[in-house]
């Protein structure tokens, strides 16, 4: 259709609406004859079918951007034409009723229905211009609106008010044939008026629409790296912020997507370059990846269930439990999941990870002891012992603090805990993770550089030690973790057997293991995985780290030809799981050594682990050189293993319940140590490659107490 034409016609349609509405707006305001009437009913007919044949030619335009379209003014008018229509009729058949009534009545009845009929009108009028006196006072405070939630509000008022008036002007005008002059100029007056505010209304909104859009295009998205739990914030304000507005191109938003997506999520959509076309695709791949409910769900109930078990008077473990809880619990209810049934449940998880003061504390606050804990009474209770515990903690601190400037002596503040190795305040040297981690030789001239209690390792030499615990292993006073056996020495030239040949580099089979504590806390450990070895064994050091309770034994070790390398006086029970997130853990008797293997590898070594990017490995740091804490020999190595074998150069790789470990020979050649195979005597056998340390002077044993 030509465009001189379409615009024609479009004009046309709007001039048949303004009819439609003058028919409206002059049937309202004064009395009309049958035949007024009855020509206003083929006028308003009339109009609709030219607008209909109109309407259908529009239709067979292909541009359909005109508001014609948008704003779907055909059903606008169809809509008004059968309002108009309606009230026309009700006029007709109100005026054969009136007419009726008149004739049947008698004269007093005339007179009484005239009297009751003047003071309804009196009524009504009271009421229409009490209305309308409101609605103008209403009307003149629009500049006091200044949100747009206030002006929305505010158009329904005057929307309500304006219906009332409307209203009462048909009952007067059109019913009851009440044609003051007054009422029906005020009415003009008031829709002029109420017409003009609702246009200034629309602008003012329109203006607080713009301006919102301003200030939120002003606010900083935060990264994005790839959190699954981070995602559902990212995604909501990035949409609001850019995919909304359509303002920003496609162009502008895949370059702010790109700039914002950092870490593991830039390398999904890295490979798209910045352009219209592919903002859409980027999108949708992130979508895809994260928008995971059953992961999130995973993950925010494994938060929940592996928080580590609390000290009652510790504020810093206290505050992290309740914090982590209410974000696991909100986190599960933004998801749509309806946590209220499943409340006790999650409660008996919260008050198991207090100790046992905290449970006796607990138990004492319970009002109703015969009843199901309730959620809010369990986060209450860790609320005010958080608060409790942040107020001792506050005025200890102020109490040491005033005690030190009272004094002269240089001492430190003191604290619950003092550990001298890290100089945190959260445990003491014997819990330390770092110091835990050192070989006992190192541990010894650590102690004796700065000059720590060899007994209990808590407090200087220069202070006297009150400890009455003796090693465990040899009686002597000094702490078991400082223990060096005696036997070492006379037996190093047969146990470490050097060699000075060369060899390849061998690269032994290691895992990273969750093992967990006595707390109930998972830690992360490094496993050596040799089906050689006949029974599964775990470091002294790695032992003091779980904490979990031993069993005596007494098994001496042997080495080549029989001779002896040590004696296993305890044992525990371990459960251990994959180091990824795993339904599958395996429970393990292990012998309590006081040293496994030298760190594996000797050395660290470069090597390009993209091979593997395809495989989930037990140990991601194969070529870095680290402790073992535990040995897993053949007790359990037929248990873990599954079917997967690969071979690359000269590693084999076996996939595993811990994921895929790796060993085998490297390239690099190096001056290599023999390995020691050594079994317990008549009950378990295990390999065993250890580098012996050299034996230090036990004279340093009476060091604590002679100072």
């Amino acid at each position: 259709m030509d465009p001189s034409k379409l615009l024609a016609l479009l004009k046309q349609q709007r001039a048949i609406y303004d009819d439609v509405k003058n028919i409206d707006k002059n049937s309202n305001k004064r009395e009309l004859l049958a035949n007024t009437i009855k020509e206003r009913l083929d006028k308003l007919q009339g109009l609709w079918n030219q607008f209909k044949d109109n309407h259908e030619k529009i239709l067979l335009t292909e541009n359909k951007e005109d508001k014609y379209f948008n704003e779907e003014f055909h059903t606008t008018v169809h809509q008004k034409v059968i309002q108009v229509k309606t009230m026309l009729e009700e006029i007709v058949e109100s005026k054969d009723r009136n007419a009726e009534s008149v004739e049947s009545k008698s004269v007093d009845e005339k007179i009484k229905e005239s009297q009751i009929e003047k003071n309804k009108i009196n009524n009504l009028v009271e009421q229409y211009n009490n209305n309308i006196a409101r609605l103008r006072q209403m009307l003149e405070n629009l500049d006091h609106y200044d949100t747009v939630t206030r002006l929305e509000q505010l158009n329904g008022i005057w929307k309500r008010k304006f219906e009332d008036i409307r209203s009462i002007y048909k009952k007067l005008v059109i019913e009851m044939s009440y044609n003051e002059v007054d009422i029906m100029n005020d009415y003009d007056e008031i829709e002029d008026q109420y017409d003009n505010a609702l246009d200034e209304l629309a602008n003012k909104m329109e203006k607080l629409r713009e301006g919102n859009n301003v200030k939120l295009d002003c606010i900083r998205i935060p990264n994005f790296n790839g959190n699954i739990e981070e995602w559902s914030s990212f995604h909501d304000l990035y949409k609001r912020l850019n995919n909304e507005d359509g303002k920003i191109s496609n162009v502008e938003k895949m370059y702010r997507l790109k700039t914002l997506v950092k870490g593991e999520a830039s390398k999904l959509i890295q490979h798209l370059p910045v352009s219209e076309l592919n903002y859409a695709v980027a999108w949708e791949i992130l979508s895809q990846r994260y928008e995971n409910e059953r992961m999130l769900f995973t993950i925010l109930v494994d938060k929940l269930l592996d928080q580590p078990s609390v000290y009652n008077d510790s504020a810093s473990s206290l505050k992290k439990l309740l914090d982590t809880s209410i974000e696991c619990i909100q986190g599960l209810k933004a998801m749509g999941i309806k946590t209220n049934k499943a409340d006790p449940i999650i409660a008996r998880i919260i008050i198991r990870k207090l100790d046992k003061e905290g449970l006796r504390l607990y138990e004492q606050n319970i009002k109703r002891t015969k009843e199901i804990q309730k959620m809010d009474d369990v986060l209450q209770f860790l609320e005010q012992q958080y608060q409790a515990a942040e107020a001792i903690k506050s005025k200890k601190q102020t109490n040491n603090v005033k005690s030190f400037q009272k004094t002269t002596a240089t001492t430190i503040v003191a604290n619950d805990y003092q550990c001298f190795y890290c100089n945190k305040k959260e445990h003491m040297a014997i819990k330390c993770y770092e110091f835990l981690k050192l070989q006992v030789k190192d541990k010894n001239t650590w102690v004796k550089d700065a000059k720590i209690c060899r007994v209990c390792l808590s407090h200087k030499t220069t202070k006297r030690c009150n400890s009455k615990t003796k090693c465990q292993d040899c009686g002597k006073w000094h702490n078991a973790l400082l223990h060096i056996n005696s036997g070492q020495n006379n037996n190093t030239s047969t146990l470490t057997m050097k060699m000075c040949c060369t060899a390849e580099n061998v690269l032994l089979a290691t895992a990273q293991v969750r093992v967990k504590s006595v707390q109930g806390e998972m830690i992360m450990l490094r496993a050596l995985i040799d089906q050689g070895s006949q029974t599964t064994a775990v470091s002294e050091e790695a032992a003091q780290i779980l904490n979990l309770p031993r069993k005596k034994v007494k098994m001496e070790v042997q080495g080549f030809g029989g001779t002896p390398v040590g004696v296993a006086k305890a044992k525990i029970n371990l459960q251990i799981h994959p180091r990824f997130t795993s339904k599958y853990k395996i429970n393990a008797e292990a012998l309590i050594l006081p040293s496994l293997v030298s760190c594996q590898p000797d050395k660290t070594f470069s090597y390009n682990i993209d091979k593997w990017e395809n495989m989930t490995l037990a140990d991601p740091n194969f070529n870095k050189s680290d402790r073992i804490d535990i040995i897993i020999g053949s007790d359990l190595y037929g248990e873990i293993l599954e079917g997967g074998l690969l071979k690359k150069d000269k590693i084999l790789a076996q996939s595993t319940k811990f994921g895929w470990i790796l060993s085998g020979i490297l390239q690099a050649k190096r001056s290599i140590k023999g390995f020691i195979s050594s079994n317990v005597v008549n009950i378990e056998k295990f390999w065993e490659i250890e580098e012996i340390p050299e034996d230090e002077d036990s004279s340093e044993d009476g060091y604590c107490m002679k100072n």
